[in-house]
């Protein structure tokens, strides 16, 4: 079984950073997994929380050192789920994803 044979994306929604910062994409999935349903939330953060997304006027997003120490993936999962099943989950979301993984309840 893959992530994409347990869950299916039923949303995107792109949030807004506001200011200067640079918006993130949060994706919804749903899945019947484990013969119930549950769904889970998505989203990229920055490695090194000192890092920030925001950037002065003057300088370019694309010259600046934000995710030089690199990106993890938040995955929240909401429903009734056990330590071993988000454990379970982590691996298939792991297994398609080349940035480290994090799997948690919401």
């Amino acid at each position: 079984m893959t992530f994409d044979d347990a869950f299916r994306e039923i949303g995107r929604r792109s949030l807004p950073g506001g200011g200067k910062t640079m918006g993130a994409d949060e994706i919804a999935f749903r899945g019947r997994p484990f013969g119930r349903w549950l769904s889970a939330v998505s989203r990229v953060r920055l490695r090194d929380p000192r890092e920030s997304y925001m950037t002065n006027a003057a300088h370019r997003i694309r010259d600046s050192k934000v995710g030089g120490a690199g990106y993890w993936v938040d995955l929240r999962v909401a429903g009734d789920v056990t330590d071993d099943e988000l454990a379970e989950i982590r691996a298939l979301a792991q297994a398609e994803d080349a940035r480290p993984v994090r799997v948690r309840r919401a």
